[in-house]
């Protein structure tokens, strides 16, 4: 069987390659998947940094909150006159029932939450990784009656960068209690 020359002739013209046209929808096709495939990764990594500044100022509050709540609810009483209240940076300064430990004092220096124990070594309670804006220690005590403190501490993680996207603040507040001197114990 022969087929005509001239069927043949029509058809190898149609199929020679792509145009310059189609070349260039090519290109801007990779282009905006490259382009979005960028952005995306650098949003992941500006929302990673964000999460652990964040994760990092809630770790270190909640550990010195509860640091703090614990040695007040275990004192024997409250040192009023060497603790600052109602003031920024505010110094808790406790009692407690084993002597070495006696005074137990919280206070800031520079940019850090630090807690000392009787004649022990003054010791960070809060990491490099943030600063403590704020600690106010409030008392709320009944004359003759409770001991209790607002602790209000504020930490903001460090930056270096500079860039808003990676700044962290968080803010805890406490009450506690002194229960061995709280006038209901026997």
């Amino acid at each position: 069987m022969t087929f005509p020359a001239a069927q043949f002739a029509g058809s190898a013209g149609r199929y020679r390659g792509s145009t310059l046209l189609e070349l260039m929808m090519y290109i801007a096709i990779v282009a905006l998947v490259l382009t979005a495939a960028t952005s995306f990764a650098f949003e992941f990594a500006l929302t990673r940094a964000k999460t652990l500044a964040l994760e990092e100022a809630g770790r270190n509050a909640r550990f010195a909150i509860s640091r703090i709540a614990t040695e007040v609810r275990e004192a024997s009483d409250i040192n009023i006159g060497a603790s600052t209240f109602g003031s920024n940076p505010g110094t808790l300064s406790i009692a407690t029932v084993v002597g070495a430990n006696d005074p137990t004092v919280f206070s800031v220096s520079g940019t850090t939450l630090n807690v000392k124990q009787g004649a022990g070594a003054v010791l960070p309670l809060t990491s490099p990784k943030v600063q403590v804006s704020e600690f106010i220690v409030t008392n709320l005590s009944t004359t003759g009656k409770t001991k209790i403190f607002r602790i209000h501490l504020r930490l903001i993680s460090t930056n270096p960068s500079a860039l808003q996207t990676f700044d962290a603040d968080y803010t805890f507040e406490t009450t506690a209690q002194v229960q061995k001197a709280d006038g209901f114990s026997i």
